[in-house]
């Protein structure tokens, strides 16, 4: 995975850069675009906001599948990693995190392995103010987080009934959370004067 990852990093950096307004960035800023942009990273995003996390349950409102709402506690997920006293860590600040970047999973010897944690970082772009975004992050190994949970506590599900989507799509609408507000971008200009035309 991690070979995957590095050669992908690389390309990414080699032909996003003259796309970004500052090139200068660090190797989480790197992987927060990444991700952002759908590019296969460690990262899982979340959202501070239990409305922009409802958009995302029912964005899909056609899909025959209900939307589900997954709610995490970072602090006991960091408890469980082993990180006392229990706190949400910060990208580029906290040197827990430096075991988690491109360079050093890649270049730490194959045996080494470290927990999944919960993460904050800078908001550097628009999508990430938007969202209100926060992360979740893997070392090596691809462990579903609901797989590890044990009965701590770490994650509460909460289903969307998929009859109930369209419904739900429109309420957040009328409170200003929709795709230009979570993407805001020229694209989604387009995507909701098209929706609405």
């Amino acid at each position: 995975m991690e070979d995957r990852e590095w050669e992908t990093y690389q390309r990414f950096r080699q032909n996003a850069a003259a796309f970004l307004a500052h090139t200068t960035l660090s190797e989480w800023d790197w992987m927060l675009y990444m991700r952002h942009y759908e590019v296969p990273t460690r990262l899982l995003d979340w959202t501070e906001s239990p409305l922009i996390a409802l958009y995302f349950a029912v964005e899909d409102e056609d899909s025959e599948n209900d939307g589900v709402v997954w709610c995490l506690s970072p602090e006991k997920l960091n408890e469980r990693a082993g990180h006392e006293p229990p706190r949400i860590l910060c990208a580029g600040v906290d040197s827990e995190l430096n075991e988690y970047t491109p360079t050093s999973v890649r270049q730490a010897p194959e045996t080494s392995a470290f927990a999944p944690v919960a993460l904050i970082a800078a908001r550097a772009f628009p999508r990430l103010v938007a969202q209100q975004g926060v992360f979740t992050i893997i070392h090596r190994e691809a462990t579903a987080l609901e797989h590890i949970d044990n009965g701590m506590g770490l994650l509460q599900k909460i289903r969307i009934d998929k009859g109930a989507k369209k419904s739900i799509l429109k309420d957040l609408a009328r409170l200003g959370i929709h795709r230009l507000t979570l993407f805001p971008e020229i694209q989604s200009v387009v995507t909701r004067l098209s929706h609405h035309a």
